[in-house]
């Protein structure tokens, strides 16, 4: 089911409206075999472009969260993930000029590939969307702050200082919005596997997975929003949004 969007200066609409315009401009190169770095860097473009109209930075770079439900999980010795959570990186993170306001934001880009194989890709989809909405809904404001202010040897890297450890204190009083994209492209949208009731199945049984591993349980899981779209091209666009209310 197609909705309609109702967010107008969210980060989730403008996200949506610069991936509809790399869309229609990158016929081309969505003909690639992996183009999911491609659309990341076009998206980045897209976004810093209408910043001063949409009220949102983006970050020029990928930067790392704490989540505890994350979708691979670390070695041992590098982090107790049970107690601690584990670090992720977000494809894009955006900020509100005031810094008020934090969106984190996951893509996951993919080919359908040839017409026997369209029920092997649409599984395999639906399993990267449901882990990489749920790593987003396990976030940790607090640990990710600190990180940010003091990255251990895992995490650390050159740009940190000057990039993540100012705006520590924004982040712990902020505001934050998850988004996450699937784009699948030229193929339109597998209803078996990637309809909102399948999704959401999904990231139920992933959350109460990663939640019983747990040293202690979290509150619960925040609430989102699904919405299937098709671009004129033929691509399939998932999209989900959440908020987080309350730290964890």
């Amino acid at each position: 089911m197609e909705r309609h969007w109702a967010m107008n200066n969210t980060a989730t609409h403008w996200i949506h409206d610069a991936l509809l315009d790399v869309c229609a401009q990158g016929t081309t190169q969505l003909k690639w075999g992996y183009p999911e770095p491609w659309v990341q860097t076009e998206l980045f473009a897209q976004l810093e472009r209408r910043k001063d109209e949409s009220g949102w930075i983006p970050l020029q770079t990928e930067v790392p969260y704490v989540t505890h439900t994350p979708v691979q999980l670390p070695k041992s010795e590098q982090r107790n993930w049970r107690r601690d959570g584990a670090v992720k990186w977000a494809d894009m993170c955006l900020h509100t000029t005031d810094g008020t306001e934090w969106t984190w934001f996951e893509l996951k880009v993919r080919h359908a590939g040839s017409a026997d194989r369209l029920e092997v890709a649409a599984k395999d989809s639906w399993n990267a969307v449901r882990k990489d909405m749920v790593g987003l809904l396990g976030f940790d404001v607090a640990r990710t702050a600190a990180m940010w202010k003091a990255p251990d040897w895992y995490t650390r890297a050159y740009w940190s200082s000057e990039v993540l450890a100012p705006r520590a204190n924004e982040l712990r009083k902020g505001i934050h919005t998850f988004v996450f994209v699937y784009l699948n492209v030229g193929a339109g949208i597998d209803h078996e596997w990637l309809d909102e009731d399948a999704i959401s199945q999904g990231v139920e049984l992933w959350w109460n997975h990663r939640m019983a591993k747990l040293e202690r349980k979290t509150k619960k899981r925040p609430a989102y929003d699904i919405w299937l779209h098709e671009a004129p091209e033929g691509h399939g666009i998932v999209m989900s949004s959440g908020r987080l209310d309350e730290g964890y």
